[in-house]
């Protein structure tokens, strides 16, 4: 949850003001007309560019966990959009005391996923909120293409899905890590998340994850964050600088009509809104009686839990927890062995023996491309 009221001191006032008045709704209903954040939204943002005394940032970074179609896509795109071209630098106090914001000098905001297409989803809404919003007007130099936008004076808004080596010494000011439940070790994506950290502090700049609730023993990066998160609120770690956004709810029977519904509507707040809302109880309703699909799956999509799949055979700690240098098979005897293949295009496959008879595992092979 987000910390109770409003910040002393944020420059999140001005940031909420140019999103409205330059970017319009990219989709949907009222496509084209002018931007509008709901009130959730707002205090997020109102929160991650909060600034202490000296107009230093309180938050390095954030996480945005909430359930399926709560909004995350459409609110980082206007961020994006903002933190390319609109006031995200503090730039002093007003005559009220108030912190004023001014434009990055130099913005290169980046939109990375671990798939074009997921990167995609949330660079497409950028770019419609631009093409059909007042900044076409108030900036005709604009040039916005399929991959990236420009604007003269070396800003630049792109997206990345490139391999950890490929973002390494980028000169990133902000970054948004998109669906980080799907940043695994199987597909490089804490390497590709370290990275794009490291270019960041180097720049003094930030970034936001956005996440549904991630698998736990799964090591995602989102997984990783909760847990860096949950040490910083105990007060076994220090503070990060960690703005953790979620709302979470435990519900014994998803499937009772009168627990449920109440559930939903805490978490998914204003998305759920009788008269401003977008998403309709009705339709997430239907998805969760829809047996076709996991009780578990449904918990972590639509209420927000992070659930462990009951097929799931070995978790990343189980995983660990077989490493033994000094197993050996014994091939001068019959061994009765299950193997497992895992095939990539780009990148590592493997294949590993699993002996039936004590459950021992045996790395048969590792190609690397």
């Amino acid at each position: 949850m987000l910390p109770p009221g409003l910040p002393e001191h944020s420059i999140g006032w001005d940031v909420l003001e140019w999103g409205s008045t330059y970017l319009a709704q990219p989709d949907g209903d009222y496509t084209g007309e002018q931007w509008v954040y709901s009130d959730e939204q707002a205090l997020f943002i109102v929160w991650f560019y909060a600034v202490d005394s000296n107009g230093k940032f309180i938050y390095r970074k954030a996480v945005l966990e909430r359930p399926k179609g709560w909004g995350k896509s459409p609110l980082l795109a206007a961020i994006c959009c903002t933190e390319f071209m609109g006031p995200v630098k503090f730039d002093g106090w007003d005559a009220n005391g108030r912190p004023v914001g001014k434009p990055a000098p130099t913005p290169l905001v980046q939109i990375a996923a671990i798939s074009d297409s997921q990167a995609e989803n949330t660079y497409s809404l950028c770019r419609e909120m631009m093409l059909q919003g007042e900044i076409m007007e108030e900036y005709p130099q604009l040039d916005i293409m399929l991959a990236k936008s420009v604007y003269p004076g070396n800003r630049k808004l792109e997206k990345v899905t490139a391999s950890p080596r490929g973002r390494e010494g980028n000169r990133a000011t902000f970054v948004v890590m998109d669906e980080t439940h799907l940043w695994l070790p199987a597909e490089q994506g804490p390497q590709l998340h370290e990275a794009l950290a490291r270019n960041l502090t180097k720049m003094g700049g930030r970034y936001i994850e956005t996440t549904n609730a991630p698998v736990p023993g799964e090591n995602s990066v989102a997984e990783r964050t909760h847990d860096a998160y949950e040490k910083m609120r105990s007060g076994e770690a220090e503070d990060i600088g960690l703005l953790f956004d979620t709302r979470e709810v435990e519900i014994d029977d998803i499937f009772d009509k009168e627990k449920a519904w109440p559930a939903l509507k805490y978490v998914y707040g204003d998305a759920l809104d009788d008269e401003n809302g977008w998403v309709k109880i009705e339709d997430v309703w239907a998805a969760i009686v829809d047996p076709q699909y996991s009780e578990a799956l449904k918990r972590r999509f639509w209420f927000n839990q992070r659930i462990r799949p009951p097929s799931a055979w070995l978790n990343y700690q189980g995983w660990m927890g077989c490493r033994d240098l000094g197993l050996k098979s014994n091939s001068k005897r019959k061994e009765k062995i299950a193997l497992g293949f895992k095939g990539s295009i780009k990148g590592a496959c493997s294949l590993v023996a699993y002996r039936l008879e004590d459950g021992a595992l045996f790395n048969c092979g590792t190609w690397d491309e």
